[in-house]
């Protein structure tokens, strides 16, 4: 197809639209495309059909108001697909304080909130979008931490910061019943983090105390029993993650080096040494394991305030180049497929997503970031809810995870519109840059002519009063 041809289909297109609008009772006197927004604002109350009209998706590349006149470029075959992060409304009942610890039950239909203030524990249970609180679980001693529930959702444990620091309860249905301290004895203070293996026969606890600050049980029906012979920490410890398949154990804590990983073998826990696990920079506070077990992502005090390590045999070795977050890290989550790493931070934005490819952290952005720092944070293990937990009202905020096809790039056209475009038409919402919105296409081009080649519109004068003309520039002569 000629360029003049294509101009020609587009003068085309534009008198169509024109007369279309006016069909509809507008009163559109010129073909320039930044009129045609406001000539569509003003129609009468009613839909506008034009014929031969389609809705294209696209990611905006800059801001639109509803009807504005936009273009659309194709910029993949579809093949990839890109995780839009939406925020849901706040549940009817928020948790009470500053939320701490957030955990999804790996069947997605339960979330768990460790907070202060009482009752120190908050679990909503999940229909479509709505999470709703469930009333008569028995409080916790005092305020939660690091919330974690066994990978068949029977077991949902606690750590917080009143004796015995560590609460059980056992589920059936929405009823949750607090185990006794005989069944599950009392650490040495405060618990931090916690986590269940994946196979729910051990359960560890990072805390403070003068003991060896990490507490493993072993779970025999409802009865939890601490192992003994663990080599203790050097100090307070705050998160803790099991490999998922069990062979590793990994502890974030206070005093060099900053974490700790053990290997298991039965009911013995082994330290790796700091030359299989390099020191962090500061205090290794959340943790967690890529579900194949290849990666290691620590969230910690002093920049980067992230660190990835990426694990071979026994050995760990930081990944480098991965863009900083803004503040202290404080909890990390991966997505059950591992393509996203989401990390709750101190500084704003407060909540940090990560697009890995291969050993590449990309940071996403167009997240609406929570209203304050972040401390916990959690994938629903199907991957279309992440939870992050927070210092203020509302103490949760919930995303939702929606796959889309980023086939269209959507632009404003306001006096000109390139070549090589594929849909013209106008916006049915408004929307920033990288916001997915619809538009309605009423004319769709070739999209064969080179990016760079523009149209621009001008009226005969304007043309006839330039100096210089650009040769990769194609004017469009439009009526006054």
């Amino acid at each position: 197809m000629s360029i003049a041809s294509e101009i020609q289909r587009l003068q085309t297109a534009k008198a169509n639209i024109k007369s279309a609008i006016n069909t509809k009772g507008g009163s559109l006197t010129t073909e320039t495309i930044s009129s045609y927004a406001t000539a569509i604002n003003n129609l009468p109350s009613g839909d506008l059909t034009i014929e031969g009209q389609q809705i294209v998706t696209g990611i905006l590349t800059g801001t639109v108001d509803e009807f504005d006149t936009v273009y659309s470029k194709f910029i993949s075959d579809g093949s990839n697909w890109e995780a839009v992060h939406n925020k849901l409304s706040n549940p009817a009942v928020l948790p009470a304080g500053t939320a701490n610890g957030v955990s999804f039950s790996n069947n997605d239909t339960y979330l768990a909130v460790g907070h202060e203030t009482s009752p120190f524990l908050t679990v909503y249970k999940r229909l479509g979008d709505t999470f709703t609180k469930i009333s008569g679980i028995v409080a916790p001693a005092g305020n939660g931490n690091g919330v974690s529930f066994s990978s068949d959702d029977t077991y949902l444990s606690v750590a917080h910061d009143t004796s015995p620091y560590l609460t059980v309860y056992k589920r059936s249905g929405d009823t949750f019943t607090k185990l006794t301290v005989s069944q599950v004895p009392a650490l040495a203070s405060t618990g931090q983090g916690v986590a269940f293996s994946s196979d729910d026969t051990y359960l560890a606890v990072a805390h403070g105390g003068s003991s060896s600050y990490l507490t493993v049980y072993k779970r025999l029906g409802d009865t939890f029993t601490k192992i003994s012979g663990i080599t203790g920490l050097p100090s307070t410890a705050y998160g803790v993650s099991f490999s998922s398949n069990d062979t590793y154990l990994a502890v974030g804590h206070y005093k060099s080096p900053f974490l700790t990983v053990y290997k298991r073998s039965g009911d013995t826990f082994t330290k790796l040494t700091v030359s299989q696990v390099p020191a962090l920079a500061s205090t290794g506070q959340g943790v967690a394991f890529s579900s194949d077990d290849t990666y290691l992502a620590v969230a910690h005090r002093t920049s980067p305030y992230l660190t990835v390590y990426k694990r071979l045999g026994d050995t760990f070795t930081k990944l480098l180049d991965i863009e900083a977050l803004a503040g202290n890290g404080n909890g990390v989550s991966f997505s059950s497929d591992d393509t996203y790493l989401s990390v709750a931070h101190d500084t704003s934005p407060y909540l940090t997503v990560y697009e890995r490819y291969e050993d590449t952290f990309t940071k996403i952005s167009g997240i609406t970031e929570p209203p304050d720092a972040g401390r916990g944070v959690s994938f629903s293990s199907d991957d279309t809810y992440l939870s992050v937990a927070h210092d203020t009202t509302p103490f949760i905020t919930v995303y939702k995870t929606t796959l889309i096809n980023p086939t269209n790039l959507i632009s404003p056209a306001l006096n000109e519109v390139p070549l090589g475009y594929h849909d013209l038409g106008y916006a049915l919402e408004s929307g920033v840059e990288d916001d997915v919105i619809d538009m309605v296409s009423i004319f769709s081009g070739s999209g064969n002519l080179q990016p760079a080649e523009t149209v621009v519109e001008l009226t005969q004068a304007q043309y006839d009063a330039l100096s210089v003309y650009d040769n990769n520039t194609y004017y469009l002569i439009v009526e006054e």
